[in-house]
């Protein structure tokens, strides 16, 4: 038997979002007759380490976290770099894709491979210190990586015009675990005696960390236009610093929706709160690849969107799209498909399930980034 390939995969946190989440599906399903992975996460273990433990993958904590340029602790890492000597690293995200990518570079490490996981993420509420990282790589892109994944094509067009290099990308969308993300009518009541309301609830959901990009503030806008059509409906928003946000609290108060509007926080089976809803919603103002988008409909719950990233290719009905911020249009798009006939919806959960599962299973995805490590792409 041949020697596995040995992959060490650099992300700077496992806490819950949609690339720690992509890491940790890979991780689950990667072949490991063939390769020998460590994780390393430059800061702690977060949400997710113990899951990757679970996993009986070596997972390492740099514990870098006020300053991720600590030069001890860049020295200690390089040299647990060089111990494992791999044949591979995959890097997630900014900080990782610099330092982690320095540092293999640094090792000599035959193929490394960054993976970029949004579109035009710069907003408001972007830190100085990233925009600067992201020139750095912008500017590396040429001399580190041997291959750049990213998982949207509007995200390889956005950082190819910012500088990124031309001749090294390539696009592998995110999959869905499918025997994971599925249809569970019992959760349809599990959600509802949670909330605390009634089994015959509608419930429409945003889940997505609180985030100037995901636009919070448009789900509420949209709440409100459907409230005004119809008041019968709950709305939930479950995410990364969404329970207990008062920005959130005053806003929804301020359009008189409290008593229709429950925030959690993230979960880690988020399947059981998808798998509840009657429609997910995507007001984002910008995205790559909308996890959330894929996972919903392999549980058969459809979701509309804003027209951002690469949802029109996504999407299940490109009739469930409507321009950016047309929170209006959205609220409308939604009514229209909770009011179809019960048998009707039927047909359309059933297709959708089986677009999913044809188009985004994860087995598929796996296979693909496989063949960047083998360097068969």
């Amino acid at each position: 038997m041949k020697n596995k390939i040995k992959i060490v995969f650099i992300i700077v946190s496992l806490k819950y979002g949609g690339a720690q989440s992509m890491l940790l599906r890979l991780l689950n399903e990667i072949d490991k007759n063939r390769f020998n992975v460590t994780v390393i996460s430059l800061t702690d273990g977060g949400d997710l380490g113990q899951s990757v433990i679970d996993l009986e993958i070596p997972l390492i904590t740099a514990n870098i976290k006020k300053n991720i340029f600590n030069i001890f602790a860049l020295i200690k890492l390089c040299k647990i770099i060089q111990k494992i000597s791999p044949d591979v690293v995959h890097t997630w995200m900014y900080h990782s894709d610099l330092i982690g990518g320095l540092l293999a570079k640094i090792s000599r490490v035959p193929r490394i491979v960054w993976g970029v996981r949004s579109a035009d993420f710069i907003s408001v509420d972007t830190p100085l210190s990233t925009k600067l990282i992201f020139k750095f790589c912008a500017k590396l892109s040429r001399l580190i990586p041997d291959v750049i994944i990213y998982n949207s094509h509007k995200g390889l067009l956005y950082h190819e015009n910012l500088g990124y290099t031309k001749n090294k990308s390539h696009v592998i969308y995110n999959g869905v675990d499918i025997d994971r993300f599925k249809p569970q009518d019992i959760n349809y009541i599990k959600l509802r005696r949670m909330l605390n309301i009634a089994d015959n609830k509608k419930i429409i959901g945003i889940v997505a960390r609180y985030d100037y990009l995901k636009n919070h503030k448009g789900f509420v806008k949209m709440a409100k236009f459907i409230n005004n059509y119809d008041d019968s409906c709950d709305f939930l928003m479950i995410g990364e610093n969404i329970k207990g946000n008062k920005k959130l609290l005053s806003l929804i108060e301020k359009n008189n929706l409290l008593k229709n509007f429950h925030l959690l926080d993230a979960i880690s089976n988020i399947e059981d709160i998808i798998s509840g809803l009657n429609a997910v919603i995507i007001t984002s103002l910008s995205e790559a690849f909308p996890n959330v988008m894929i996972e919903a409909m392999a549980c058969g719950i459809p979701c509309f969107s804003t027209d951002v990233g690469d949802v029109e290719q996504i999407t299940y009905d490109r009739e469930w799209l409507v321009s950016v911020e047309d929170m209006e249009k959205l609220a409308n798009v939604c009514v229209q498909y909770l009011d179809l006939d019960a048998i009707v919806q039927k047909n359309i959960k059933e297709n959708m399930i089986k677009y999913a599962r044809k188009n985004y299973s994860f087995k598929i995805i796996v296979e693909r980034y496989e063949a960047i490590y083998l360097n068969n792409n």
